[in-house]
């Protein structure tokens, strides 16, 4: 038995301006719009406060604050508080359906390439305070395996009947 293929919703694009009407009735925090986020984001977009400070705003539909409250929120201050890079969040709203989240904008630079050196610098941080930790990502096989990935052949294409080849065991 098989299930039927899953259909995914269509991403909702963020309204800046029906988001920021209903963040300021419910919050009386007056926001200004400075320009979608680059890259085809469709649920952000860079917002100043009226001291002048750069932001993100962040749309996340159909969810609870509550829920991110004791999820991802969370985890982010507890990291942050451990001197990881993360975002501060400076507001979160239910507005309707959605929450709205306005983060702290930090440095950085878009990733074009994804390697191991990248993952290691990415995770770095996080995984020097994991209890047990004996340094960044090298320690984690899992990782280490990546450190060879450019070096290995990518594997070959499955054959007509769909099967993934296997490994020759020689």
């Amino acid at each position: 038995m098989t299930s039927p293929p899953r259909r995914w919703a269509r991403a909702e694009r963020l309204d800046a301006a029906r988001t920021f009407d209903a963040l300021r009735a419910r919050t009386g925090v007056r926001l200004t719009f400075d320009g979608p986020c680059p890259g085809g984001q469709i649920g952000t977009a860079y917002v100043r406060w009226p001291d002048q400070r750069r932001s993100v705003l962040k749309w996340r539909p159909h969810s609870r604050a509550a829920d991110l409250e004791a999820g991802p929120l969370t985890v982010s201050r507890v990291l942050r508080q451990a001197g990881c890079p993360a975002p501060a969040t400076e507001l979160v709203a239910q507005v309707d359906h959605a929450v709205v989240m306005v983060q702290e904008l930090l440095p950085g630079t878009k990733v074009d390439h994804l390697d191991h050196d990248v993952l290691v610098q990415a995770l770095g941080g996080v995984l020097s305070i994991m209890p047990g930790s004996r340094g960044p990502a090298p320690h984690l096989p899992a990782l280490s395996s990546l450190a060879d990935a450019p070096r290995r052949l990518p594997p070959p294409p499955c054959d007509a009947r769909h099967r993934t080849p296997l490994p020759d065991p020689a």
